[in-house]
């Protein structure tokens, strides 16, 4: 015998609109600043930004991107090449990661 149970209507909870993502990929994360003559660096091509954080960690990442398919293309050039080993992308919203 099959039982009618009270259906209970659950809200939707909708997340919240992210607009700002933006995509970079970080290079290292290190305690001290790398030198502007550090070999990692010289062989990037485009915009490398520096950024310390709260954990005293110094994190270098290339680009920014809209679109993450645009920056895994980036990272994979980059890998191909050998210029940064390691590097991985990652996403900000409103300039925190996330």
């Amino acid at each position: 015998m099959v039982t009618k149970e009270k259906l209970v209507q659950t809200p939707i909870i909708q997340n919240p609109v992210v607009t700002n993502i933006v995509f970079k990929i970080q290079i290292t994360a290190v305690k001290n600043p790398l030198l502007k003559d550090n070999p990692v660096l010289k062989k990037l091509t485009g915009k490398v930004e520096m950024e310390k954080g709260k954990d005293g960690w110094i994190r270098y990442y290339l680009g920014s991107f809209k679109k993450y398919e645009e920056t895994r293309a980036e990272l994979n050039k980059i890998n191909s090449k050998g210029e940064a080993v390691g590097a991985f992308v990652v996403a900000f919203n409103n300039g925190k990661q996330i």
